[in-house]
């Protein structure tokens, strides 16, 4: 017995050419099943876990990798491939994190939204019993901004005084739950970093389902024990993409009372730059 849901698919069979985005159509081999997903075996006792990884991702992503990858299609667009002065913006990028870390201002957005969250904690609460993982964050993120669900990269922007701009992006998580969220997609990563002057954060949302409290905490997507916790994912990208970014490690630091964000220069600068030197993905990454 296999798992076999679309996470868990490398392409349909060759018979379902006519599979489309709007035209969802085909059928599958048993060989188009994956055996194995980042060294977890396909098999019965570790569906739970298995299943835990597919719900982070949505059928969207999903069905359009495997359009992709069924139909051989030549990727739409062209892939993000910074100047050298956009590189060196990317770069920097490490430095103004590091800026940031003690920044009143820059802690103050932390404060703001924890306060958002704290005047929605009821609702939050009751969202944290969604199952779907989507529709769960989703709502979340929309008790917390007050938008309406369209999303690009980040769910709230913020320039500041010194002219930095700050873009954060909610992530949720069940803490009595294990979970690896996804991070980011990297090339639109890369395509804000560029403009330069700017920096990306996560604020993430703890729930505690069964004793009823939420924490909350504001990391720098360089910060050390997220870089640490970072994995590059390609079985989720589009091709000609560099993948994405899941959140493998051990979170629990950054929900604990004493954690201050720690952005060290050097080892932010190396996973940006590894970021950069992505090769594309192809069909058979």
């Amino acid at each position: 017995m296999i798992l076999a849901n679309t996470t868990f698919l490398k392409k349909i069979s060759h018979s379902s050419q006519q599979l489309r985005i709007d035209k969802i159509r085909g059928t599958f081999l048993g060989h188009d099943i994956l055996r194995e997903y980042e060294g977890i075996a396909n098999r019965p006792e570790n569906f739970d876990e298995l299943f835990y990884i597919h719900a982070q991702f949505t059928w969207e992503e999903n069905l359009v990798r495997l359009i992709e990858t069924t139909n051989a299609i030549v990727p739409a667009g062209q892939r993000f491939e910074p100047t050298e002065q956009q590189r060196a913006n990317i770069l920097q990028a490490s430095e103004l994190a590091n800026l940031l870390s003690n920044n009143p201002e820059y802690l103050q957005i932390g404060n703001e939204l924890s306060q958002r969250v704290d005047e929605n904690l009821e609702a939050i609460l009751d969202a944290g019993e969604i199952d779907n993982v989507n529709l769960r964050g989703n709502r979340i993120e929309q008790l917390i901004t007050g938008a309406d669900g369209l999303r690009l990269l980040e769910d709230m922007s913020r320039t500041l005084t010194i002219g930095h701009e700050v873009k954060v992006d909610i992530k949720t998580k069940i803490l009595t739950l294990s979970s690896n969220p996804k991070g980011f997609t990297i090339d639109k990563v890369l395509k804000t970093l560029a403009s330069g002057n700017t920096v990306i954060s996560f604020f993430f949302v703890g729930i505690n389902t069964e004793s009823k409290f939420v924490v909350t905490s504001l990391v720098s997507i360089l910060d050390e024990t997220i870089l640490n916790a970072t994995r590059i994912q390609f079985h989720w990208a589009g091709r000609n993409s560099r993948g994405v970014t899941q959140l493998t490690g051990n979170l629990s630091r950054v929900f604990e009372a004493d954690f201050l964000e720690s952005v060290n220069i050097n080892l932010a600068k190396e996973f940006l730059q590894k970021l950069i030197e992505l090769k594309p993905v192809t069909s058979d990454s």
